[in-house]
């Protein structure tokens, strides 16, 4: 006679299933390498799942990637394609996830200047903009990462489907 595990015993597979049930699937375009590696690395130790591209032709390259993700997390300032660009193809492709911008504190001056510090009308207009292009936040760079970080994780748990209340 097998012994049966007693109903009060949890499952060994539970574990797992909620473990997966609460990573947050990010994908991040972000040019700056520096950047881009260390908002990678604290993602993933706040159990997001992160797959970096260094610029939207990568991120276009593998739209599977960003048809499984939970939120698109794009740098406002991307070299080669500005991020309300991609953003227009991501939609143009058919992907609907939701898009956070990351907005650099600083914006390119004239040929005098190296870089000036953005006005706070022009970030709002940058908002405002992007917002326009439906994105569901815009977040500065500058910002503490933690802040960055529970924005996105609320952000995903917004997204997410609501399960049925059991009944």
């Amino acid at each position: 006679m097998s012994a049966m595990p007693a109903q009060d015993e949890p499952d060994s597979t539970a574990p797992a299933v909620i473990g997966l049930a609460k990573l947050r699937r990010v994908v991040l375009v972000e040019s700056d390498q520096y950047y881009r590696e260390v908002l990678t690395v604290v993602l993933l130790s706040q159990s997001f799942v992160v797959h970096a591209f260094t610029d939207g032709a990568s991120l276009l390259g593998s739209l599977a990637t960003a048809v499984d993700a939970d939120l698109a997390v794009l740098d406002w300032d991307l070299s080669e394609m500005p991020g309300t660009e991609l953003l227009a193809q991501l939609r143009q492709h058919g992907v609907n996830l939701p898009v956070v911008f990351l907005a650099d504190k600083a914006i390119a001056g004239d040929d005098n200047d190296q870089r000036l510090l953005a006005p706070q009308e022009a970030l709002d207009a940058y908002e405002c903009m992007a917002f326009g292009q439906g994105a569901v936040d815009f977040i500065a760079k500058s910002r503490d990462r933690q802040v960055l970080i529970r924005h996105l994780r609320l952000l995903v748990e917004l997204a997410r489907p609501k399960a049925d209340p059991p009944g």
